[in-house]
C-alpha cells in the first residue's frame, strides 16, 4: 500500500511562493486512511487502554456527531451519515461496503499522529505523517503542475464539491482515477483535507 517517491528536486508552491526544493526519497501511502482502517485503530485503543482512550480519538464533527460506533462485540464500525437518494446512489455506485472505504475525516493532528504511532506498534515499521513538502511532491510531481493530472481546472477529475450533479458527499478512496499522481498516489488532488 506504499509507493516510492524518488529523491531529487521539485517545484514547490504557487505564484510568488514558487521555489525548487530538494527532498530525499520517501515512501507514502497510496490512499488516505479509510474509515475501516481507522475503526481498527479505535478498536485496538479500546482493547489496550479502554473506551475513554478510543473516545479521545473519535472522528466526529459538531453537525454530525461521531462517525463511528462501538458494537457490543467491542469492535468499532463506521456510522452511515448518508440518507435517501445520496445513500442509494452511493450503494449503487460503490457497493454495499462503501462506508469502510470512505476516507476518514474530522480528526485532529493529534488523532492522526496517534494513528501513526499505533500503526508503528502494530506493524513493527515506522509510520508518520508526511511533511507538507513530501505530500506536495507526491501529489503534484516535480514540474509544478497545479493538480495531479496537470493544470486543467476540472472538478470532475478529482473529488470536489462540484464533482457530481448532486449534493456533495464523501466517496471511497480511489473513486477518481484521474486524481492519481505520476507516482501512483491516489486521491492526490481533491478528496479529503489531510494532515
Amino acid at each position: 500500500g506504499f509507493l516510492h517517491v524518488p529523491a531529487g528536486p521539485f517545484v514547490c508552491g504557487e505564484g510568488r511562493e514558487t521555489r525548487t526544493v530538494e527532498l530525499p526519497d520517501f515512501a507514502i501511502a497510496r490512499y488516505p486512511v479509510t474509515r475501516a482502517e481507522y475503526a481498527e485503530f479505535l478498536t485496538a485503543l479500546d482493547r489496550e487502554r479502554g473506551k475513554d482512550a478510543a473516545a479521545a480519538h473519535m472522528s466526529w464533527n459538531q453537525s454530525d456527531g461521531p462517525y463511528f460506533e462501538r458494537g457490543e462485540d467491542g469492535l468499532y464500525r463506521p456510522l452511515n451519515r448518508l440518507e435517501g437518494a445520496a445513500l442509494e446512489w452511493s450503494r449503487k455506485t460503490h457497493g454495499e461496503d462503501f462506508l469502510g472505504r470512505l476516507p476518514v475525516g474530522s480528526v485532529s493532528f493529534d488523532d492522526a499522529k496517534a494513528y501513526c504511532d499505533w500503526k508503528s506498534r502494530a506493524t513493527g515499521k515506522r509510520w508518520r505523517l508526511p511533511t507538507e513538502q513530501e505530500r506536495e511532491k507526491a501529489a503534484r510531481g516535480v514540474d509544478g503542475r497545479g493538480f495531479a493530472w496537470g493544470d486543467l481546472e476540472d472538478a470532475s477529475l478529482g473529488k470536489c464539491r462540484e464533482s457530481r450533479d448532486h449534493e456533495p458527499q464523501p466517496e471511497p478512496v480511489g473513486a477518481f482515477p484521474a486524481a492519481e499522481s505520476v507516482y501512483g498516489v491516489g486521491d492526490a488532488s481533491g478528496g479529503i483535507w489531510e494532515w
